[in-house]
C-alpha cells in the first residue's frame, strides 16, 4: 500500500515539474526528497585534504600503440558483457525509484536537444541511460561545487553534504541485468574512453568506477598540444577499440585540453517473437507530403498491444523484443504534427502506456541503423549548466592537477533488423482476417525502446528518414 502511494505521488511530481521544466527550462528536480534516502553519502565534498587521491597512475601514451598490428588486436578483444544474475523484487523496486531520476532527466535533455536542432527535418536518436551513466562518471571525479551541481542534475539528493552515492554504479549494473537478462534478444554493448595530458596522473579509483560503470574502458595519455595529432590519434584509437563501430568522433580537438573523456553505446536488436520479421521490400517513406524516398520495410504479423488517443491525433504500437524489452512505435495521424507529439510525450509518456489493449494486427517498420554523437559539455551549456564543466570547474578526484575537460564525447548505435527464426504461425492463421488492424509506418514517428520491469528508457528516436544514417 505504501509503494502504491508513493508511486503515485511521483506520477503527479513528474507530471507537474517535467510541465515547468519544458515551459521555461530552470530546473527543479521533483524526486530529491524521494530518492533522499535511497542511497547514503560516504565521503564528504569539502575536505581540507591536500589530495583526495589515494592512490595515482600515469597513463600508458598513446604514441606507444598506434601500430596496425596492436590495434588488430584490440578489435579483437572487443566483445558484448553480459551481467546475467538476476535480481529480486526489492532490488527492482529500488531500480524503480533511480529509473524515475534518469527518464526525467533523459527526456527534458532530449527536449532541449531537439528545440535547438534546426530543423524537424532530421532524425534524432538519444539514450537518457547514456547521458546519465556519463553525467555519473563526471560526479565521479568532482569536488566542492561541481561535485553539488551534478548531483542536484542527477536528483541524487538534496543536501549540499553529499557528494558521493554509494550503490548507484551497481544499480545502473542492475538494470544493464534487467536489459540482458531471460534470453533477450536486445544487445546492449559500452566502452569508455579516458584520455589525459602527457606527463598527468590520474586517481585509480576513478579510472575503475569508470570501467566498473562502463564494462570495458581503455585509458591513454596524449600530447594535446598538438591537436591535429591528438584528435587523429584518439579517433584511430577509439576505431579499433570499438572494432570499427565508432568512426571519427572527434572533429576538433582544443590545445588547451588536458583531460578528454568519450563513451560508447549500441542498441542492437532483432524485431519479431511471434512471428519472423522478414523483408517487405522496397516501400515509400514519406518523409514530407511533397517527398518520398524507398526504404527497406521489416513486416510482422501478430498480437500487439495497441492504442490509439481520443482525439486521434497518434496511434501507439508496443513490440516486444525478447526478453524485458520492448518498443513503443508512436505514430502520427489525423494531420496532427510530430513535433507536437513529441511535447506531450515528456509529460504523457506514463498515461500513454496505461490501457492498451491487444490487437491482431499487420505491422510494417523500416529497417534501420542510425550513430549518433554528441558533446556533454555542449548540452550543458544550452541548459545554462556551463559551469559544471566551465573553467572553475573541480575535479580533484581523477587528478590533483587542475583540470580542462574539453569533451566528454557520447556516440551511440541503434540497428533494428530482421529475426531470422520462424514460430508457429497457426493461433494468426485462425484470426478472423476483418479483425486485423494493419499499421505502416511510412510516414515520420517516435520509437522509444525501454526496459518493462522497470520503464528504463533505453532510446527514443525520431525517424524522419530511415535511410539516413544520422
Amino acid at each position: 500500500m505504501k509503494i502504491k502511494a508513493t508511486n503515485i505521488m511521483l506520477y503527479f511530481l513528474v507530471l507537474t515539474f517535467i510541465s515547468c521544466a519544458v515551459c521555461n527550462r530552470v530546473y527543479v528536480h521533483p524526486f530529491n526528497l524521494y530518492a533522499y534516502g535511497q542511497y547514503n553519502c560516504n565521503i564528504s565534498t569539502k575536505g581540507t585534504e591536500t589530495s583526495l587521491i589515494k592512490k595515482a597512475f600515469i597513463p600508458l601514451p598513446i604514441e606507444h600503440e598506434t601500430s596496425s598490428e596492436k590495434l588488430k588486436m584490440y578489435a579483437k578483444t572487443f566483445q558484448e558483457h553480459h551481467y546475467p544474475e538476476k535480481k529480486n523484487q526489492e532490488t527492482k523496486n529500488r531500480l524503480r525509484v533511480l529509473v524515475k531520476l534518469l527518464n526525467f532527466l533523459g527526456l527534458r535533455i532530449y527536449g532541449n536537444w531537439r528545440d535547438r536542432r534546426s530543423s524537424g527535418s532530421e532524425n534524432i536518436f538519444f539514450s537518457p541511460v547514456a547521458i546519465f551513466e556519463s553525467l555519473v562518471t563526471l560526479f565521479l571525479g568532482a569536488n566542492n561545487q561541481t561535485a553539488i551541481d551534478i548531483q542536484e542534475l542527477l536528483g541524487l539528493t538534496k543536501g549540499p553534504n553529499c557528494t558521493f552515492i554509494s550503490g548507484v554504479i551497481s544499480d545502473l549494473q542492475d538494470i544493464r541485468n534487467l536489459v540482458l537478462e531471460n534470453g533477450s534478444g536486445f544487445h546492449l554493448s559500452t566502452i569508455s574512453w579516458i584520455f589525459s595530458n602527457h606527463g598527468i596522473s590520474l586517481s585509480e579509483q576513478f579510472v575503475n568506477d569508470t570501467e566498473e560503470l562502463w564494462g570495458t574502458g581503455y585509458v591513454r595519455a596524449v600530447n594535446f598540444t598538438k591537436p591535429e595529432q591528438a584528435r587523429d590519434l584518439i579517433n584511430a584509437f577509439i576505431d579499433a577499440t570499438s572494432a570499427g563501430k565508432v568512426k571519427k568522433i572527434l572533429k576538433d580537438v582544443s590545445s588547451s585540453t588536458t583531460l578528454l573523456l568519450a563513451n560508447f553505446a549500441q542498441f542492437q536488436g532483432k524485431w519479431g517473437r511471434i512471428l519472423q520479421s522478414q523483408k517487405a521490400g522496397h516501400q515509400d517513406f514519406w518523409i514530407n507530403p511533397i517527398r518520398k524516398v524507398p526504404v527497406s520495410m521489416l513486416s510482422q504479423s501478430g498480437k500487439f498491444q495497441y492504442k490509439r488517443d481520443e482525439e486521434g491525433k497518434f496511434s501507439l504500437v508496443k513490440l516486444p523484443l525478447g526478453g524485458n524489452i520492448a518498443m513503443l512505435v508512436i505514430k502520427p495521424s489525423g494531420g496532427s504534427d510530430l513535433e507536437n507529439i513529441e511535447s506531450n510525450f515528456f509529460t504523457e509518456y506514463s498515461v500513454w502506456m496505461q490501457n492498451m489493449t491487444s490487437r491482431h494486427m499487420n505491422i510494417y517498420l523500416p529497417k534501420i541503423s542510425i550513430d549518433a554523437s554528441y558533446n556533454l559539455k555542449e548540452i550543458l551549456i544550452n541548459m545554462n549548466l556551463a559551469k559544471i564543466l566551465g573553467e572553475h570547474a573541480e575535479f580533484r578526484r581523477i587528478s590533483d592537477t587542475k583540470l580542462n575537460i574539453g569533451k566528454v564525447s557520447i556516440s551511440k548505435t541503434l540497428e533494428l533488423e530482421e529475426k531470422q527464426e520462424e514460430t508457429d504461425v497457426e493461433n494468426f492463421q485462425q484470426s478472423n482476417s476483418s479483425d486485423i488492424l494493419e499499421i505502416k509506418l511510412n510516414k515520420p514517428f517516435l520509437l522509444v525502446a525501454f526496459e518493462e520491469t522497470t520503464e528504463a528508457v533505453l532510446f527514443l528516436s525520431r525517424i524522419v528518414n530511415p535511410n539516413n544514417s544520422t
